[in-house]
């Protein structure tokens, strides 16, 4: 199924502030890294791994502290996009995803920055 060039953004206003982004396919994350300026830095897990299972987690703390505070928060009259926008992966039922970052093996951190990538 074809992915609409607006799903993504819509999905995107719908998360929570403190998930990382769950991405599915190669698409979803072609449409992400050219959607946005800021790098990318996605977590390639297996969700039998322990580890995997604890990046998660730092994954989730990581965006919290990402995140720009609540519309109530006077802090900040603007909000700023965050400094580097957080994805998580399910390499096991992502294959095309795993093989594009060239994971060997769980879990694998991937900075893309305009699409290239380094572990």
């Amino acid at each position: 199924m074809p992915s609409s060039p607006f799903l993504l953004p819509l999905v995107l206003l719908l998360l929570p502030p403190s998930s990382p982004l769950e991405l599915d396919s190669l698409a979803q994350l072609q449409q992400l890294s050219e959607s946005h300026t800021q790098p990318l830095l996605v977590a390639v897990l297996a969700p039998w791994c322990a580890h995997s299972r604890a990046l998660s987690q730092e994954f989730s703390s990581l965006e919290r502290s990402l995140s720009p505070p609540s519309p109530s928060s006077p802090s900040r009259a603007t909000t700023a996009p965050p400094p580097l926008i957080l994805a998580t992966v399910d390499g096991t039922k992502a294959e095309d995803v795993a093989d594009a970052l060239d994971v060997k093996g769980y879990p694998t951190i991937v900075f893309l920055r305009d699409g290239a990538g380094d572990e």
